[in-house]
């Protein structure tokens, strides 16, 4: 065994947990994290020592055990406490370091068998909670027979033979050096107990296995003693027990076989289980005989910290849920807390708690919304909102940072589900299987992760966890795209099945019947023309259908069904059912076909299958209707270009290409099926241009590839058109047809020929560009240059560009990629990158021997690249080195391609596109059919808060605020008082309550109370005028309030003011700021005013006019660039629309998440509905941006005026009594700086009503 090396030894010491107990000598954790160089070496002289020979030291084998109470009473019995040994930190640490090379070992060899879970890397309750699962609702969906015991072990770690222990190391073959170290483990130990007089006297201990040596990185609840045996029949079962049994006996192990729990299925007859679950069942377990109930049907039994029963129903997690949500708002109730607190303990524990005990089960969004309805309530409760108010204030994610619970499970479950597609071990081959017998179950052709071919699921599959998860998908515009064909396959023999054109009603019931009568596909029972449906008597005498004895042929009812739905007067089919069948002609894509009957000489390329190539040739004459005899001519590829192809007549008759007899002809020619040709120039055109002279024709040799190719895979049979036929050529496997692929297969025919690695090192320069990030001009670039002539190898470059998920890590990764497939086979490359990110990524796979488990390609940023990258290096058996270069140096290769990389962006014809089995996994998730090739969750998570904010702003209330230019950016950042995220008190708690308040106009008005106290308060009118109803509105524009609002106002414009003077004394022209409509008093539907800066909403302008003073500040302030706060706003392309009132606007979603993935912003549509007016008819749509960046970080000067200007309307004391609704003036003195006596009087009366107002009165 080879001793570790120091940067492993000390990568060991830096990922110890914190806060653990120590051991005998004191030392703990964070002391051997803290310890000096010199310290460090001695301590890793030590652990080499020791793995050396084999023995550790006798201190090491010194422990101090401390009993913890069991939650009962302890009555003075040891066996009601949970004794923990507490080891010397240092002893960890080395197990620590043999577990991780034993686990890699045993997890990169497969050595344990496959339903041994738990302790290997990467490995969890995952799996096993999937496949009891699967099990269970298989036999559901087959009514078979199902026995689940679930055993419990006494002792599970406490003891350990030895000698077995030995034997089972020795059988899987670990180093005898290993196996002595760890047997020295448990010798000659001694143990203390503390006990509240002190420690006992040392005593000496029983060889046992201790928790350390078994310690692993698991889930929380995770981590289970308890075993699961799973059979079918009773025999069986105890068969399995009696093994098991002996096993247990012979190495000592203690189990509870009366606490044993039994879940068992019986076949149903009409709807009943044959089995009485009250009556006790005897198994014989070993040498003891065991007196069982099995548990009921829906009774629940615990396994890995899920509850399932045997009808795999979800009543009992409902139950359990809304125990826990009704507990969790009792307690709250009544306590003072903020909000903070309530939603930290929500988000923190309950949501995590209920996504685990629901990992299984597909909640519907009624559901959890009934559920849930309390903690809400209470939530509400608690800040003083009326029930009444808007779910959207906790949907969006920006106001109070909620996780709603079905898009959190829209998070967990959707993420989990690729998983568990992508899975390369047996819950992977399970879920395979069952999707497959679903497939069969429900008689579709096509697999069923494409899509569910009905509107909701049958009932009797109601509780199917896989149909759920295709549908939950469906319903989120989620979708799964195919790439490994073979594991979900389509099923052949027709073009177009039952589910295509059938209803959900006939589907369900009768899709047994034709499963029993093997019909799948509408041609089975037409004719062949596709326009009359079959009599029963021919549809009887296929060859194919199941008749029933005794029946005759008498026409059975979803005959008569099917006669209605697709046939117009009982035989001829209906035209949309016919016209299916015409939109699945196979097309060739603009490819001509050779005229047989004009039998033109003309030059023309075909396929060979034989060579996986094309063959150029000159048509010379008609052999018979599947022969042409065609005279070979030669492509070179060292002078084509990208735009045209050198040919030359071939007169090797000893040719690979020459068929015919070659002594009589002389010549070099070849015979082809006239289906096969594609021709190119007919007799005509091949005498006018020349070609024998000039050699050239205007055709790109790869375009022409796969054009032949596609003309002879679609000639073929249905088996052959089925068939996938793999390229040799790792760019052609990789890329579609385009400028750049041809252009990377020129590049890769001049490196070909330095295909021997020991003589040659490819030395690449690669390098990416983004540009304009944030717009709708964002383009990623990338190159990669070989300048190094030192081993003969060419100089070559390339540049190209990359749409979607924009990043210059992005770029980086991909210009990598691209110059690995150019190189031969075997090769040696050397990259020379910027990007750290990308070598330290790249360095992370290649300790992992390049390899990628699903789990963690979707926890990857631009998955999809580097599975490709990892594809490319396994299937080209490359070694690849990368070494970090300083960028926009000295260093003339990175530079170079630099500059190559930018001047890709002005190159609109060069982009790279992958071909759909690009990378290499089984399954890849889609939005509205793009590929996610970010982190999976989190992508997911960006969606639902989109959604959220979309469901906040499209609110009726909001309706002006969809019109006017917004700024969302700061409106949302002062609803949080300018508190950081991980602080809280009670003063900011109620202070962003009232904001709330006055955010969606429900404040305590008198209209707002008869909501609730229609009895008390009916009648009622305005306190302080008497006159008119007091409304939201109405508080603002009352005359008896008129006083107090101007004093508010003059208030917050002299503290805004005295912050622009404390940083700029010379301010003099501030009337831009003073003459904004934002302080006139009164209500506006098309303009903003000073009622909707008390609410919290933040106009653009405002913000546009602060910015303005922002450059004079940034030297005083010290913000530097990277501090600049990029505004992304809510804009309208035509005002004209906001001048009409009656137009309904809405906020889209769908293109905001879009426009994130092309251009890395948010942009939503705010898009006009359907009652436009008649001079807008006829137009195209007129739609609004919305561009906005809500990011936590935001560090921009004006969001301090903006905090400013929201607190100045926000209460901090109620003294004004005669006001209902709590508005608060700034009187403080030193809140009014002497701002007053820096500004001229004349130019603005702060003390003047509003004439605008004025008038309006």
């Amino acid at each position: 065994m080879a001793l570790p090396s120091r940067d492993e030894w000390l990568d060991v010491i830096r990922n110890l947990p914190k806060g653990k107990a120590t051991g005998p000598s004191g030392i703990s954790n964070e002391m051997l994290q803290h310890l000096s160089p010199t310290a460090h070496d001695i301590l890793y002289y030590l652990i080499c020592k020791i793995i050396q020979f084999g023995y550790l030291p006798k201190q090491w084998k010194e422990a101090t055990v401390f009993p913890i109470a069991k939650p009962k009473p302890f009555n003075c019995e040891l066996s009601n406490s949970r004794p923990i040994t507490l080891l010397e930190t240092a002893r960890k640490a080395l197990i620590t370091l043999l577990n991780r090379r034993l686990t890699s070992t045993l997890k990169q060899y497969n050595v344990l068998q496959t339903n041994q879970f738990a302790g290997l890397p990467k490995q969890s309750t995952f799996e096993p909670i999937r496949i009891v699962n699967e099990i269970i609702q298989d036999a559901i969906d087959n009514n078979n027979e199902l026995w689940i015991l679930s055993q419990d072990m006494g002792k599970a770690y406490d003891r350990v033979n030895t000698f077995q222990l030995k034997k089972a190391m020795d059988r899987i073959k670990l180093p005898q050096q290993f196996t002595h170290l760890i047997l020295d483990l448990f010798k000659d130990r001694t143990n203390q107990v503390i006990t509240a007089y002190g420690k006992t006297t040392a005593y000496d201990q029983v060889p046992q296995l201790n928790s350390a040596v078994i310690e692993q990185h698991v889930p929380a609840l995770a981590f289970m003693d308890d075993t699961q045996w799973i059979t079918d029949k009773k025999d069986k079962l105890e068969s399995m027990l009696s093994i098991a049994d002996s096993f247990y006996r012979l190495n000592d192990i203690q189990i509870n076989k009366e606490k044993s729990e039994l879940m068992m299925r019986t076949k149903m007859y009409k709807r009943r289980y044959s089995h009485i679950y009250n009556n006790k069942i005897d198994i014989q377990f070993g040498r003891e005989s065991i007196s069982i109930k099995a548990k009921h049907p829906h009774e629940p039994t615990r396994i890995l910290g899920v509850y399932f029963n045997i009808e795999n129903d979800e009543q009992y997690l409902i139950s359990k849920v809304k125990a826990e949500i009704d507990h969790l708002t009792n307690l709250m109730w009544k306590k003072k807390i903020t909000d903070k607190h309530i939603l930290y303990i929500f988000n923190r524990i309950i949501i995590p708690r209920v996504e685990y005990w629901s990992q299984v089960f597909v909640l519907s969004p009624d559901l959890i919304h009934r559920l849930f309805v309390p903690f809400r309530r209470m939530f509400k409760n608690k800040l003083k909102f009326a029930r009444t108010a808007p779910n959207a204030i906790l949907d969006n994610s920006y106001i109070y940072g909620y996780r709603n619970p079905y898009e959190n499970q829209l998070q967990a479950k959707v993420t989990n589900f690729c998983i568990q597609l992508n899975d390369t071990g047996i819950l992977g081959r399970i879920t395979e299987i069952r999707l497959k017998l679903l497939q069969q179950l429900l008689w579709c052709s096509r697999p069923l992760i494409e899509g569910i071919p009905f509107d909701k699921i049958p009932r009797r599959m109601k509780n199917n966890y896989l149909l759920n998860m295709i549908n939950l998908m469906r319903q989120n515009d989620f979708t799964l795209l195919v790439i490994d064909k073979g594991r979900f396959p389509t099923i052949a023999g027709g073009k177009i099945d039952f589910t295509s054109v059938a209803t959900f009603d006939f589907l369900s019931k009768y899709s047994t019947i034709l499963r029993s009568r093997q019909i799948m596909f509408v041609e089975q029972i037409i004719s062949g023309d596709k326009r009359r449906l079959l009599n029963w008597t021919d549809i009887c005498n296929k060859h194919y259908f199941q008749s029933i004895p005794g029946r005759g042929n008498k026409e059975e009812k979803w005959y008569m069904d099917i006669q209605k739905l697709i046939t117009v007067d009982g035989l001829t089919i209906k035209p949309q059912i016919y016209y299916k069948f015409t939109t699945f002609f196979d097309n060739i894509e603009e490819t001509k076909s050779y005229d047989i009957d004009k039998q033109d000489k003309s030059l023309s390329v075909v396929y060979s299958p034989q060579h996986n190539s094309i063959l150029f040739g000159k048509v010379q004459r008609f052999i018979d209707e599947n022969n042409i005899l065609l005279r070979h001519y030669h492509a070179d590829m060292s002078q084509s270009t990208s735009t045209s192809t050198h040919v030359t007549i071939c007169d090797d008759t000893l040719c690979a290409a020459n068929t015919v007899n070659r002594s009589s002809m002389g010549v070099c020619a070849f015979t082809a099926n006239p289906k096969h040709i594609v021709p190119l120039l007919s007799a005509a055109k091949f005498t006018k241009e020349d070609v024998k002279r000039r050699k050239m024709i205007n055709f790109n040799i790869f375009n022409l590839f796969d054009q032949a190719k596609k003309k002879y895979v679609l000639s073929q049979s249905t088996l052959m058109r089925n068939h996938v036929i793999r390229q040799n050529n790792i760019i052609l496997e990789l890329l579609e047809p385009g400028l750049s692929r041809n252009e990377l297969l020129i590049i890769q025919r001049k490196l070909a020929i330095f295909d021997n690695p020991n003589c040659c090192i490819f030395e690449f320069f690669t390098d990416g560009s983004l540009i304009e990030l944030g717009t709708e001009q964002c383009n990623i670039s990338c190159a990669f240059a070989h300048l190094d002539r030192s081993f003969g190898i060419p100089q070559v470059e390339f540049y190209t560009t990359i749409d979607k998920w924009p990043s210059a890590y992005r770029g980086e990764l991909l210009a990598v990629i691209l110059a690995l497939m150019v190189v031969p086979y075997r090769s040696k490359v050397r990259i020379n990158i910027d990007s750290l990110n990308v070598i330290t990524m790249f360095e992370g796979f290649k300790c992992n021997n390049f390899s990628l488990t699903s789990r963690d390609y979707f926890k990857l940023n631009n998955s999809y690249l580097w599975s490709i990258l990892i594809r490319i290096i396994r299937q080209q058996n490359l070694h690849v080195e990368m070494f970090k270069v300083a960028a926009h140096t000295d260093c003339d290769g990175n530079n170079y391609v630099d500059r190559l990389a930018k001047s890709a962006h002005i190159d609109q014809d060069r982009f790279i596109n992958f071909i759909d089995t690009a990378p290499d996994i089984k399954v890849l998730p889609l939005w509205n059919n793009i590929i996610i090739e970010t982190h999976l969750r989190k992508f997911i998570k960006t969606v639902s808060h989109i959604k959220g904010l979309e469901k906040f702003i499209n609110l009726h209330r909001n309706t002006k605020y969809r019109k006017l230019e917004v700024d969302w950016t700061s409106t949302f950042e002062c609803l949080n008082c300018d508190i950081a995220n991980n602080e809280t008190s009670m003063s900011s708690s109620k202070v962003k309550a009232h904001k709330v308040h006055l955010l969606i106009e429900e404040i305590p008005t008198i209209e707002q109370m008869k909501k609730s106290f229609l009895e008390l308060y009916d009648g009622w009118k305005c306190p302080s005028c008497g006159l008119e109803d007091e409304t939201f509105d109405h508080v603002w524009t009352c005359d008896e309030h008129r006083s107090l609002l101007l004093k508010i106002k003059n208030n917050t414009i002299d503290l805004l003011l005295s912050l622009l003077f404390e940083y700029n004394p010379d301010i003099t022209d501030y009337s831009a700021l003073l003459t904004l409509n934002i302080w006139t008093i009164s209500t506006d539907l098309d303009n903003f005013t000073f009622v909707d800066l008390i609410k919290g909403f933040i106009p653009l302008e405002l913000t546009q006019i602060l910015n303005l003073w922002i450059p004079q500040f940034e030297r005083s302030l010290g913000i530097t660039k990277k501090k600049k706060l990029t505004l992304k706003n809510f804009r309208p392309f035509n005002n004209i629309l906001n001048s009409d009132r009656e137009l309904e606007y809405k906020f889209d979603a769908l293109d905001s998440i879009r426009n994130n993935i092309y251009f890395d912003k948010l942009e939503f549509k705010i898009i006009p509905g359907n009652n436009l007016n008649n001079n807008l008819q006829g137009k195209d749509p007129i739609s609004f941006n919305f561009k906005t960046e809500f990011k936590k970080e935001h560090k921009g000067n004006f969001l301090k005026w903006m905090v400013a200007i929201s607190n100045s309307v926000t209460p901090n004391d109620t003294h004004e009594k005669e006001v209902l609704v709590t508005i608060t003036c700034v009187t403080k003195s030193d809140m009014i700086s002497s701002v007053n006596d820096k500004f001229d009087k004349k130019s603005y009366n702060k003390d003047e009503p509003d004439k605008k107002k004025s008038r309006q009165d």
